[in-house]
């Protein structure tokens, strides 16, 4: 707890994410309306008591629709990554651990991913699957797995030499059972760092392929959806654009600021620097 109390930037971080995620587990008691009802009698009225964010072209709650973005960014942040994670480290350590042509097939596949830009991969691929909220977080898992197979395998390349690989080995342990009980245990920190930048990274690129019209659709509270539909009414109602995009650049500040303080405390050799 000290430790993390004494990175002042890491502790904002953490109280985002939690601001972030309270408000989404919470969306359904602390709303005050429904966020997919219409109300055309109140359309593009700026922010007052009655509606804190204002409301949109279709005079639905803008707060109430932020609220329950958060529930979708956070969902979709923690799938992608954690989907991407497992997967990409499994393939990666796998390639490190038994070299030769599994290594050759899987890395060279790796690369080929990594080469394109990661919008745009996301981007064709998404549209290739028929765009929707689920072919955006399959786009997004293609997209993020090559670099934790690239951070396996480096992890599994480091430590498959180890004393307690070579001893584990002697006393006749499976190569299955080194691989994921022994090495892998050992990784998982640089894993968990980049997984958690990742949820950062993940919500900017669905709320980019909501915003593209490829992601998340209407009547559906995401946030870049929100901001896309907000684009024609953004000289009218600077309400409508501010507070969904506002949403995006908190939640993805949170987990990148919480990323950097976890990287910190989890290497060892940036922790003896700062010391």
């Amino acid at each position: 707890m000290k430790t993390v109390l004494r990175r002042p930037m890491m502790c904002v971080g953490i109280a985002i994410v939690a601001l972030v995620v309270i408000a989404g587990l919470l969306a359904p008691v602390i709303s005050p309306y429904e966020p997919t009802k219409v109300n055309t009698s109140v359309r593009l009225k700026p922010p007052t008591t009655a509606h804190w964010f204002g409301t949109d072209n279709l005079g639905r709650d803008i707060y109430t629709r932020v609220l329950y973005g958060a529930r979708i960014s956070i969902a979709v942040g923690l799938i992608i990554t954690i989907t991407a994670a497992v997967l990409g480290s499994a393939l990666g350590g796998l390639a490190a651990y038994y070299g030769h042509l599994p290594e050759q097939l899987i890395m060279r596949s790796v690369d080929v991913l990594i080469a394109f830009p990661v919008v745009v991969l996301a981007i064709v691929l998404a549209a290739a699957l028929g765009g929707g909220l689920l072919s955006a977080i399959v786009a997004m898992v293609v997209v993020f797995t090559p670099r934790y197979a690239r951070l396996g395998h480096a992890q599994v390349l480091s430590l498959k030499n180890s004393g307690f690989v070579e001893s584990a080995k002697a006393i006749g342990v499976g190569n299955g059972r080194i691989l994921f009980n022994h090495i892998m245990r050992n990784a998982v920190d640089p894993i968990v760092v980049q997984g958690t930048l990742d949820i950062g990274f993940a919500t900017i690129y669905t709320a980019a392929l909501g915003f593209v019209g490829l992601g998340a659709q209407a009547p559906t509270p995401e946030w870049g959806a929100m901001v896309s539909a907000a684009r024609d009414y953004m000289t009218l109602a600077w309400w409508y654009v501010t507070f969904p995009g506002l949403a995006i650049i908190l939640s993805v500040l949170g987990w990148n600021l919480l990323g950097d303080g976890m990287s910190d405390i989890l290497n060892p050799r940036e922790r003896s620097e700062k010391s």
